[in-house]
């Protein structure tokens, strides 16, 4: 049986996904193979890994696989059904490697009602208040520091907050959407995700990663203010 790639960029990538998948198909224990990450989306260099999700049969198990091949970091990680299931309504940010992901071979329809469940669990999401509670307190404590580092003059000690804290300050933007963060190499994929967001947000958050440490600070500030009184008030 032959996989349509066209849609992936690079020769590099396509040979070695026709060449793993022609092994697993063979496999009895195969139901399933996802093609998963920057290449399944389109955004993938040349150099970038490429990532496999094998599906089993029932009570089948094999512990995470990772090699060089030809000069490409390939990952394989397998799972049955259940603990695929498992893993996406435990791990939220699962969902992502469903709603980019390929499927690439799925005889009996497994993967399939997989990306089902996790188009449902994306749509229904929201964030547990606990969870919620303990982001704003969290957020709400770097604000305080950065604003005082800025008060004090001493920019590095800012900067050094901005900068450590970035993760936080992003999972803050997703959660005022009541969204699931995307996995770091993903998230510039699905900011357009987040139709609420202001129109600045998307350059904050490129400025956060890309200016000057005055102008990082300044941009960190400006997305707290904009978060904090929605994750209050969600």
């Amino acid at each position: 049986m032959d996989i349509d790639l066209d849609f992936v960029q690079h020769k590099s990538h396509r040979r070695l996904i026709r060449s793993i998948c022609e092994r697993q198909r063979q496999d009895p224990e195969v139901i399933g193979i996802l093609l998963k990450g920057s290449v399944a989306r389109g955004d993938a260099y040349s150099g970038s890994d490429l990532d496999l999700q094998v599906l089993l049969r029932d009570g089948c198990q094999r512990p995470f696989f990772s090699a060089v091949r030809n000069g490409t970091v390939l990952e394989i990680s397998y799972s049955d059904v259940s603990h695929a299931r498992t893993k996406l309504t435990q791990r939220p940010m699962w969902v992502y490697a469903y709603l980019d992901g390929r499927i690439l071979y799925d005889p009996h329809g497994a993967l399939a009602r997989l990306v089902e469940l996790a188009h449902e669990y994306y749509t229904k999401y929201s964030l547990p208040q606990e969870e919620r509670r303990s982001l704003s307190y969290w957020l709400k404590s770097v604000q305080v520091k950065v604003a005082a580092a800025v008060d004090a003059g001493d920019l590095a000690r800012a900067a050094y907050y901005a900068s450590t804290s970035s993760w936080k300050v992003l999972e803050g933007i997703w959660a005022v959407h009541d969204k699931p963060i995307p996995p770091a190499g993903a998230l510039w994929a699905h900011v357009d995700d987040l139709t609420a967001r202001p129109p600045s947000v998307r350059t904050a958050m490129r400025v956060l990663f890309e200016g000057d440490a005055e102008a990082r600070v300044q941009a960190a500030l400006a997305i707290l203010e904009w978060v904090l009184p929605l994750l209050d008030t969600g």
